[in-house]
């Protein structure tokens, strides 16, 4: 079932792009070459993290994926969002839970 459908969504996506059938340009899915993978782009430059404070989401920093620890709590407490939610509170903990969220406890 599935070379089917495979070959008729292929057939109607050439038909979009103007290639008729008759064209020596189309050929059929099956006799094309498998996609060559890219790895640039499978890594990502940068990441998105959430930062908690007392448990609750305040903000989300987007951060290089190569940051330290260090430089990840130096943005997380720069934030606006961040000190606004600590209320002048001194920090107690910045619990890092595997470079996937930032939790501030204060």
């Amino acid at each position: 079932m599935a070379p089917h459908l495979a070959e008729e969504m292929h057939s109607r996506l050439q038909a979009e792009r103007s290639i008729a059938v008759s064209d020596p340009a189309w050929r059929s899915i099956h006799q094309r070459s498998w996609p060559v993978v890219d790895p640039s782009l499978l890594t990502a430059s940068t990441r998105e993290l959430p930062i908690q404070v007392n448990g609750k989401l305040r903000d989300k920093l987007t951060i290089s994926a190569t940051a330290t620890e260090a430089e990840i709590e130096a943005l997380a407490l720069a934030s606006d969002k961040v000190k606004l939610a600590l209320e002048g509170r001194p920090v107690k903990k910045v619990i890092h839970a595997g470079g996937r969220l930032i939790n501030i406890v204060g």
